[in-house]
Formats: C-alpha cells, sequence, structure tokens
C-alpha cells in the first residue's frame, strides 16, 4: 500500500511495480506543508515549513480567513518552505497586503518577500 504522505515510500513503490505505472504517477505532486501557530508579546508567528502550493495554500487561507482580527500582528516566517507556487505567491502577497509581515532567513524565500513587499531587501 502506498503511503500519500512519503516521497521516499511513493519511490520504492515506483521501483516494484515497473515503469507503466512510474509514467502515469510522474505528473502527481507531492503538497505538503506545516503550519505552526506561535503567540508572542504583540504578534502571532506563522511557521510554514514544505511546499505552499496546490491545495496547502486554500489550507493556509482558511487559516488565515479564520482569524481576521489578528492580520494585522501576523509574521508569516517563510525559512523553512522550499517551493511556492503562483497561488502561493498571490496567496502571501494578499496576506501582506491586509498586514501581515513576511519574513524569512533563506535567500529563496528574501527574494520572493522583496518581489511581493515592492523593496529590496
Amino acid at each position: 500500500m502506498l503511503c500519500l504522505l512519503c516521497a521516499f515510500c511513493a519511490f520504492l513503490w515506483l521501483e516494484l511495480c515497473g515503469k507503466e505505472i512510474a509514467r502515469g504517477l510522474d505528473a502527481m505532486a507531492y503538497e505538503l506543508i506545516r503550519i505552526s501557530c506561535h503567540s508572542e508579546a504583540a504578534t502571532t508567528r506563522v511557521v510554514l515549513e514544505g511546499k505552499l502550493a496546490g491545495a496547502c495554500v486554500d489550507e493556509l487561507d482558511k487559516c488565515w480567513q479564520e482569524e481576521p482580527d489578528k492580520w494585522s500582528s501576523l509574521l508569516i516566517d517563510l525559512t523553512s518552505v522550499s517551493f511556492i507556487d503562483d497561488r502561493g505567491k498571490q496567496l502571501l502577497k494578499k496576506m501582506h497586503d491586509n498586514g501581515a509581515k513576511l519574513a524569512s532567513t533563506s535567500i529563496m524565500s528574501k527574494c520572493l518577500i522583496a518581489e511581493i513587499c515592492g523593496k529590496s531587501q
């Protein structure tokens, strides 16, 4: 049985089942994200880890929409994000436009933040 949460298991499964099945599953993307919230003094830090793509964008949007009174006190930490698709970028832009601050220590995310915020970092 294939564990949908584990790319390594998928790789092993594909190796066992042969090339025909592998070709059909090549297009399948593994979209995983971990969303952690940490309350700090006057800020809520939202730490994202993994890929902000596909259904993960919808999940982050759902979490964000549930707390509109906290939008201006959000700090979105993108340090551990490995990939962001176009919808993810649009959501981050919307969050930023509504007062959320975007932060990261990774080069990729810093460049994205600069693009979203319209400034160089």
